[in-house]
């Protein structure tokens, strides 16, 4: 799994480093990795820095500090340091606004080619942000994520008027005891399996940013769009089609829409622009749809899982309809493939 990030990343790093007088020397790590940091930090252009070799740095400087590293690097996060992503914020005209930006465009805090499945939850009293977090090296990146979030949304108001949130969830038992967490959160924190989490009041919606620019904010909302698009452009084939098979994924996870209609949502196109994206790179979606599930379907069969379960899983209306596709697939049915691999 490769993920790139934007230069904030690395300025932010680079300034706790120099706050706390943390030299390459102290924190040990091989010289290419500094040569790959100290580059990409003076290329604004490129996003060439590796999540994986941030997540080392941050392991390295780990040792260094008796809090968790994640919290006090958000500590001294400037809204800058998420690029274009915090001069929509602070631009913007309240923190909902803030946050349906920031649910848009957050992919542009990474390399278009990566698909972070973030997912919002809005009732009645409370507005919840909660995204996957399936690889578990990456704990303390997670924590700095999640810490950035939340700082993110002190930055754009006065902190004096928001409400503390709800929850915070960490997807892994962290290394340091949970009360580091709970204060600099200000509230109680859990742990959910592979997921982060963040709920907070709905009433903090409504507070007013102290820097609202509603016609700054249309023109960078713009320039996001642009940026999204134009990096969707710049996909080889190989990485346009994982990105669309990872949307697929989700979609049937989610089974909220129709999966086409899902993938042309996340991609922030039409279902038609989407399917002219496919034939540029030679590709269609049910051929996709069809070798993605395919393959999972071999994958469950084998586990033993009752064939219901498969067909629901793989959006099917029943299992009549999965043993269809799958003969269709294969020459054989679902049962004949067990009873081959048994053999």
């Amino acid at each position: 799994m490769t993920v790139k990030l934007i230069v904030g990343y690395l300025r932010l790093m680079q300034r706790v480093m120099n706050h706390y007088e943390l030299t390459w020397e102290k924190l040990s790590v091989q010289d290419v990795l500094v040569r790959a940091f100290q580059q990409s930090l003076h290329d604004d252009q490129r996003h060439e820095f590796d999540a994986d070799q941030y997540t080392q740095i941050m392991q390295a400087m780990q040792v260094h500090f008796e809090r968790p590293i994640g919290l006090v690097m958000a500590e001294h996060l400037a809204l800058q340091d998420i690029g274009l992503m915090g001069y929509l914020a602070s631009t913007s005209i309240d923190l909902k606004q803030a946050f349906e930006l920031f649910q848009k465009y957050y992919s542009l805090l990474y390399k278009m080619t990566n698909i972070e499945d973030m997912t919002v939850f809005d009732d009645r009293e409370c507005f919840s942000i909660q995204w996957h977090g399936g690889f578990e090296a990456w704990q303390v990146f997670y924590e700095l994520n999640i810490a950035i979030l939340f700082r993110y949304i002190q930055l754009i108001v006065r902190k004096e008027e928001l409400i503390p949130p709800e929850k915070i969830a960490l997807g892994y038992q962290p290394q340091f005891a949970l009360h580091h967490y709970e204060q600099f959160f200000e509230t109680k924190v859990d742990i959910h399996p592979e997921y982060y989490l963040i709920t907070v009041p709905k009433s903090n919606l409504e507070i007013k940013s102290t820097a609202s620019d509603q016609a700054l904010n249309e023109m960078l909302s713009i320039q996001a769009q642009q940026s999204i698009e134009q990096n969707s452009q710049n996909l080889s084939a190989k990485q346009f089609r994982h990105k669309v098979v990872t949307l697929m994924e989700q979609s049937l996870q989610q089974d909220q829409q129709p999966i086409q209609a899902f993938v042309a949502e996340k991609m922030f196109c039409s279902e038609r622009t989407l399917q002219r994206q496919l034939l540029q790179f030679d590709l269609h979606f049910q051929t996709l749809l069809d070798e993605f599930r395919f393959e999972r379907a071999k994958s469950l069969l084998i586990t033993g899982k009752h064939l219901s379960e498969i067909a629901q899983q793989l959006g099917y209306s029943d299992q009549s309809a999965f043993g269809r596709a799958f003969k269709r697939w294969s020459d054989m049915t679902p049962k004949q493939f067990i009873q081959s691999k048994r053999s």
